[in-house]
């Protein structure tokens, strides 16, 4: 019994060759209290069966055993030649329970390993594979059976260009003189398309230096390569654009630090884009503190909004138009200097002044020519009118009267005569006759040179007087409509207008053969306007101002056309004007219009 000492730690058993316990250590008390069996008493029936089957083998064997939450390996030695069987326990719940742990551990390492983009690859101190991961078959397209005891020279795989690059680092690595590099190169996947990758290697060496495995991370950036070129690609075409910008173009951060200037804005103040990057521009720029830049900077940072405003340099004397745009950045500003504009602003706003003054003076030197000619025409009218009058008293107090003591003579010499000499009577009588008549002309000839009305009337009186006049002496019915007496303050005016629409009556009556004609008053506005109207054969608006008459003589034609044209002048000296509406077969309407408002009237009593 001296061989089983009861001062192992770990359990020990002996068991006759049918099952029976023979002995056992005071550490195999637990296993017996598990089967429930002691000294003298056999093993349960599993055990017994093992028990029998290592004495039928004639080899020692090993079986588990959990107890109490403990694992024991057992090592069952039959002794054949002595008929019995030790059994030797040993308590491994740490290890089985660190080598449980170390399983899963490997397990979820596998799973990242294979869930990983990258690819796993391993060698052996002789170059050959011997780990490909999934990431590996996804990334180069073969399947781990095919590579696996394989070297890099048994695949078409390292890009030829960049072979000897490979091999060179790989034999540094193998050799020991490097113990991890990194490296780019291009590797041919399965399908013979290119890829590009990153190689991450390190080297696993044992305690007296002697490589043991060789693990490289392999990572896939052909598409980030491509990305790279395309991003520089667009960063050159972003360059020669901002670069082409012939404007100020720079961009603050959310800190109110550059982050981008482009050469023409620092040019400015004598500095390159590097002396911008990163610096404040308020302590660059402290004179724009407070100042309509700093206000708009600021909303469109906070608010988010553009904002467009001109502004003076501080630093500069230059005007400069500025744009601000919210950005991720920050702001992005775009200023364009505007001096010249500016500068052409100020002398277009000089020059309009000047251009305004000049105006002023012109206008008022043109209000004092109208007044002077308006003054020279009233003048006029007023000379014409008072030479009229004196003609007409010469004729009415003159001539009327030595008319009139002629033919009371020759009345006188008629009696005479008549119980004498019949054939000097009757030639007495036709004299007297031809002074009747002469003495009719010279009295119609008086009242139209100065009709008595136009010192008594207002002005529809006069056209009225007129009307009547004109309907005795040639029979042509004129109607007046006229809703008041229309008299004006200023005579000069009055007797222009009776004289004008005496001529276009006259007009009517010598050229438009009409059976009618209408004359109206109408106050418009601060204008005056009388209309004269005929349903005559009328004549071409757009041709000569005549009317059309086949029976009108030559001189008639350029009297009337003359006559339109002098009443147009006429009225022009006044301020005024003359427009004719008319057509062939359709009659003629000429309206006479001439500023001056009802206020302008003089106080006439109506009978």
């Amino acid at each position: 019994m001296a061989k089983f000492p009861q001062e192992n730690p770990n359990p020990v058993l002996r068991v006759s060759q049918d099952g029976v316990v023979l002995f056992g250590n005071r550490a195999s008390q637990k296993l017996l209290d598990h089967w429930t069996c002691s000294i003298g008493t056999p093993l349960p029936d599993i055990w017994r069966e093992k028990v029998t089957e290592r004495f039928r083998l004639g080899v020692a064997g090993e079986a588990m055993l959990e107890c109490n939450g403990r694992i024991f390996l057992l090592q069952l030695v039959p002794i054949v030649e002595n008929h019995y069987l030790n059994i030797y326990g040993r308590d491994i719940t740490e290890r089985r329970q660190a080598e449980q742990a170390l399983a899963q551990a490997m397990q979820e390492l596998q799973g990242h390993i294979n869930n990983s983009p990258l690819a796993i690859v391993s060698f052996d101190p002789e170059y050959r594979i011997t780990e490909w991961s999934a990431g590996a078959e996804r990334m180069f397209g073969w399947r781990a059976d095919e590579v696996l005891n394989k070297t890099i020279t048994d695949l078409r795989w390292v890009h030829e260009e960049d072979a000897q690059h490979v091999a060179s680092l790989s034999a540094d690595m193998f050799a020991g003189r490097t113990s991890s590099n990194a490296h780019a190169n291009r590797n041919y996947r399965k399908d013979g398309s290119v890829i590009e990758c990153e190689w991450y290697n390190s080297a696993l060496r044992d305690m007296h230096g002697k490589l043991i495995s060789v693990l490289s991370q392999v990572l896939d950036v052909t598409e980030r390569k491509r990305a790279e070129q395309h991003l520089e690609q667009s960063n050159q075409k972003l360059n020669e654009i901002l670069a082409s910008i012939q404007d100020d173009f720079y961009v603050l951060d959310h800190d109110w630090n550059f982050a981008y200037a482009n050469r023409l804005f620092t040019s400015r103040v004598g500095k390159e884009p590097e002396d911008f990057i990163g610096h404040n521009i308020w302590k660059m720029f402290p004179k724009h503190r407070g100042t309509i830049v700093e206000e708009n900077f600021r909303a469109a940072m906070e608010k988010r909004e553009i904002r467009r405003f001109e502004a003076r340099g501080k630093y500069t004397s230059a005007w400069y138009r500025l744009t601000v745009f919210p950005s991720a950045e920050g702001i992005t500003v775009l200023g364009a200097d505007i001096t010249k504009r500016k500068l052409a602003e100020d002398a277009l706003r000089k020059s309009k002044k000047q251009l305004q003054l000049l105006n002023e003076t012109l206008e008022q030197k043109v209000q004092e020519k109208t007044a002077e000619v308006h003054q020279l025409a009233s003048d006029l009218v007023r000379v014409v009118q008072r030479e009229r009058h004196r003609l007409s008293h010469i004729l009415h107090d003159d001539l009327q009267q030595r008319i009139y003591a002629i033919r009371i003579q020759l009345t006188f010499l008629h009696d005479e005569l008549q119980r004498e000499n019949e054939g000097a009577r009757r030639e007495v009588s036709d004299i007297e006759k031809q002074l009747a008549e002469a003495l009719e002309v010279t009295r119609n000839l008086s009242i139209d040179l100065s009709p008595p009305i136009l010192r008594d009337e207002g002005l529809s009186h006069a056209i009225k007087w007129l009307a009547a006049r004109m309907g005795q002496r040639y029979g042509l019915p004129i109607e007046l409509q006229a809703d008041g007496v229309f008299a004006l303050a200023e005579e000069e005016l009055h007797v222009l207008l009776f004289n004008c629409v005496r001529g276009l009556l006259f007009n009517v009556v010598k050229h438009a053969h009409a059976s009618r004609a209408v004359v109206a008053l109408q106050w418009s506005d601060a204008d005056l306007r009388i209309e004269v109207r005929d349903d005559g054969i009328g004549f071409p608006v757009d041709g000569p101002l005549q009317p059309v008459n086949r029976d009108m003589s030559e001189d008639n034609e350029v009297q009337s056309s003359s006559g339109l044209s002098a009443i147009r002048h006429q009225l022009r000296l006044f301020g005024g004007r003359m427009e004719i509406q008319a057509a062939p077969g359709a009659g003629t309407q000429i309206i006479l219009i001439i500023p001056v408002t009802e206020g302008d009237q003089k106080n006439v009593a109506t009978g």
